[in-house]
């Protein structure tokens, strides 16, 4: 019994000792680069192998400006020719929302609010395809992207452009048929 109560004590010493170390470690790489370098005038040792778990995200810029992609699907399309570039125009657009378009379900986090869209819209061709797979009742895609260049100095001034349009190819194949 007195053995175990020993080992017990020894043992939260221990942690308490790592936890100690490991706190001051971390404020040390924290305050390492901004504070006491520039106070002692000279490079300070980092830790090695001491990974944070918010890592170093805390010291990154965070810009002023901002971005979104918005998919929209479009029935009763009408395709115009200009300058030999096809614009594709619809008389119903429906934002289609990207957690329908992944099937994403939200369980500790959002992988669309991490960005999961921005990734997958820049392979035209497979994005595409895969829309036509997963929303076959529209007859085209249109994938916007909308800039908020200021976000800090003009909150509501925004800047918004269609990315690319696709056209399905079942809308494809019904107009050869007419």
């Amino acid at each position: 019994m007195a053995r175990t109560d020993s080992w017990k004590r020894w043992r939260n010493i221990l942690i308490t000792s790592f936890v100690i170390v490991w706190t001051m470690a971390y404020h040390y790489m924290s305050l390492k680069h901004f504070y006491l370098e520039p106070f002692f005038n000279r490079r300070l040792p980092r830790v090695p192998m001491l990974f944070p778990p918010a890592g170093w995200i805390m010291f990154y810029n965070v810009g002023d400006q901002s971005g979104t992609i918005d998919v929209y699907g479009l029935k009763g399309v009408k395709v115009q020719v200009y300058d030999k570039k096809y614009f594709v125009q619809g008389k119903e657009y429906q934002r289609i929302d990207p957690h329908d378009i992944f099937r994403t379900r939200t369980i500790f986090f959002d992988n669309i609010k991490r960005g999961l869209i921005n990734g997958a819209v820049g392979s035209q061709k497979d994005f595409c395809d895969f829309l036509e797979f997963r929303f076959p009742y529209y007859d085209a895609f249109e994938i916007r992207h909308t800039v908020y260049p200021s976000l800090t100095k003009e909150p509501y001034a925004r800047d918004e452009q269609i990315y690319y349009q696709c056209l399905t190819r079942h809308y494809i194949d019904n107009e050869r048929h007419k």
